[in-house]
């Protein structure tokens, strides 16, 4: 997502500047494991941590704007894996290892 920052799947690189007050979307392809760390920031007394529903893959899929980390003019997506890629129609998803 444009200006998303990569905090790891338990917010283990949540940047310092970020205070409980702040707003926090978190998400991941499907939307389970974000909203795990959406609980786990609410936990540690983030106030206003959303889940986005659906994941990136539902984001991708409405063709709601993306940012690309690399020089191509298409932005990919991470389907996580193998297994969880199947489950978006996207046409571009990125995979660590098969």
């Amino acid at each position: 997502l444009p200006g998303a920052i990569h905090v790891g799947e338990e917010g283990e690189y949540l940047p310092d500047s970020l205070q409980p007050s702040d707003r926090i979307l978190v998400y991941c392809s499907i939307g389970k494991r974000s909203e795990d760390l959406m609980k786990e920031l609410q936990s540690k007394g983030y106030q206003d941590v959303r889940n986005l529903y659906g994941g990136i893959f539902a984001w991708a899929e409405a063709g709601l704007p993306l940012e690309s980390g690399s020089t191509t003019d298409q932005p990919y997506i991470h389907g996580y894996s193998s297994f969880w890629a199947k489950l978006t129609n996207y046409p571009r998803v990125y995979l660590e290892s098969n």
